[in-house]
């Protein structure tokens, strides 16, 4: 799970990942919370969740909203974190190591 922790923001060279999703946060911390921020145009939408990693999967939930979430992830050779999800690729580079 180390490797996860941290804040993480949109690859601004993800096309796709930034056509789908626009840019986004997520902020790891090492007591399993997520920070997931979406910066749209007009204000920030803030999910908060809870997350746990199993094998090649990061499996999130929303305690307002209790549902748990499948997501493929990867780190590549070159630090950067993929997340496959509902078919959508998306790329993020580590802005922090560890979470402020």
């Amino acid at each position: 799970m180390d490797k996860i922790l941290g804040v993480w923001v949109s690859d601004p060279t993800d096309d796709g990942g930034m056509a789908a999703l626009g840019h986004a946060t997520l902020n790891f911390y090492d007591n399993g919370l997520l920070d997931y921020t979406l910066h749209r145009p007009d204000r920030d939408q803030v999910m908060l969740l809870t997350f746990r990693i199993e094998g090649c999967y990061l499996i999130t939930n929303q305690p307002s909203a209790p549902h748990e979430e499948r997501t493929a992830f990867t780190i590549t050779d070159d630090g950067k974190l993929t997340l496959s999800f509902g078919g959508v690729l998306s790329r993020y580079i580590r802005e922090f190591p560890t979470t402020p």
